[in-house]
């Protein structure tokens, strides 16, 4: 069956549905909700009360799958017509009293004998100290499912990391032990490109791993942190409250590296295995070198490509995302004669890193060169991106190193006030005919469903 004649049976199948009047409105049987609260004690981290600690409350409505399936196969129309967002709801928080105890508002949040959906954080955090970018945080989530929320301690985890930096490569160490009752303790590098993060007491990562993403106009310099979890259950009359903790360090701030490679925005050649060619000039944002790691380079056939520098350059690395071991990197001056570089690859052990598949490509000395050419036996239309890194800058000393450089809103996980999550796997299957097919007959299907939610939200 063609693509069309797909399309024209799908369109065919729920035309009734679209073209039905609008469904009666559904009597509500639910009880209205009511205002709760929580309330506990923030303690430092030998136990005693910390006071005058602020204490924030927030509530988050989730979508969940029907929001996201509504998003993705209506192409984002439905969102205009609020069918796939979430809601955020603020909450009344406070500041800790000489006992450490808060008490803060859950608003429309409670319905008796029922867990509602609201996923609210508490989060209480100290201020900086001296050379910290973020004090000391420590915050839980939970659903409301009783009118006053007696929730366990958030303990503060008042240590400062030390760092050092040498080269690309940078190291982040915590001392001491996360407060009682905490566990799985990391320490993480994180910057705006993405987030590492390896088992306390120590994480070292070659920074070029976190690469600047194309989005971030100001990439902000790399930032240290540990944190320690836990999922405490708390029984009450009407059952129990899991309470997900997150107890995080103070953050520090490491010097100021530029994570943005010569290659990004250069020109590069796709070579087809039909034995078209394809030539996208600078600026015109080619695929692999526009500094999106999730975007492939091309379509199915893709046997090489070729980045060309504006000039050459003493490369000692070359980074590729989503090329199998297989895959063979060229050097070159002139774009004539060709280097083969040795390359280690790694997969399936970077899993909290901003990608999966890593294949390093090195000269056996420095190495001046303006081409780059990755191909492979099997293609090379998974690769998503090429950085041809140099020898790696002179550090700034730490004590040049202004903590106020780093905005709180550009490190991930603990300066959002959401729980740092682990990036799964990239989809790189091929774009094959049927599966083109079906990805089109199912956009059709979300742009129906999301005419039919207009339809049945009409006044009648």
């Amino acid at each position: 069956m063609t693509i069309h004649a797909a399309s024209a049976a799908v369109l065919a199948f729920l035309l009734p549905f679209v073209a039905a009047p609008p469904a009666p409105a559904r009597q509500e049987t639910t009880p209205p909700a009511a205002d709760a609260a929580v309330e506990g004690i923030v303690v430092h981290q030998d136990g005693s009360p910390a006071a005058g600690v602020p204490v924030t409350v927030e509530g988050y409505d989730d979508p969940g799958l029907a929001g996201f399936l509504t998003l993705f196969f209506s192409l984002g129309f439905a969102c205009l017509f609020d069918a796939c967002g979430g809601q955020s709801t603020d909450g009344a928080g406070a500041t800790t009293g000489a006992d450490g105890g808060y008490r803060g508002s859950l608003p429309g949040s409670y319905v008796a004998g029922t867990e509602t959906d609201t996923d609210w954080t508490v989060t209480a955090a100290l201020p900086p100290a001296e050379g910290q970018v973020r004090g000391p945080s420590s915050e839980f989530e939970f659903e409301v499912n009783i009118a006053v929320q007696a929730a366990p301690p958030l303990p503060l985890w008042e240590e400062t990391p030390t760092f050092s930096v040498d080269g690309w490569e940078a190291t982040v160490s915590v001392d001491g032990d996360p407060p009682a009752g905490t566990g799985r303790p990391t320490v993480s590098i994180a910057t705006s490109g993405g987030t590492i993060s390896s088992p306390a007491p120590t994480a070292t990562v070659d920074l070029r791993r976190l690469e600047s993403d194309r989005s971030t106009s100001q990439p902000s310099p790399p930032a240290g942190y540990a944190s320690a979890y836990a999922d405490v259950r708390v029984p009450h009359a009407n059952g129990r409250t899991i309470y997900h903790q997150v107890v995080s360090t103070g953050v520090v701030g490491l010097p100021a590296i530029d994570l943005t490679p010569p290659s990004r925005g250069a020109a590069c050649t796709l070579a087809k295995t039909d034995g078209t060619v394809v030539s996208v000039p600078r600026g015109q944002s080619c695929s692999a070198t526009d500094g999106n790691r999730s975007g492939p380079v091309g379509s199915y056939g893709t046997e090489s490509i070729t980045v060309e520098l504006d000039a050459p350059v003493e490369m000692v690395d070359v980074f590729v995302v989503g090329c199998l071991d297989e895959c063979t990197v060229e050097a070159s001056a002139d774009g004539v004669s060709w280097t083969t570089l040795a390359h280690s690859w790694t997969d399936g052990d970077t899993a909290t890193t901003p990608y999966n598949e890593l294949l390093v490509a090195s000269p056996d000395g420095p190495l001046a060169a303006r081409f780059v050419r990755v191909s492979g036996p099997g293609g090379v239309e998974g690769v998503t991106e090429v950085s041809v890194w140099p020898a790696p800058p002179v550090p700034v000393p730490p004590t040049t190193v202004a903590p106020t450089t780093i905005p709180a809103t550009t490190i991930p996980g603990v300066l959002t006030g959401a729980l740092p999550d682990s990036p799964g796997d990239d989809d790189r299957g091929d774009t094959a005919p049927l599966a083109v097919a079906a990805l089109f007959a199912l956009a059709l299907s979300g742009a129906a469903v999301a005419l039919v939610t207009v339809r049945g939200r009409r006044p009648a």
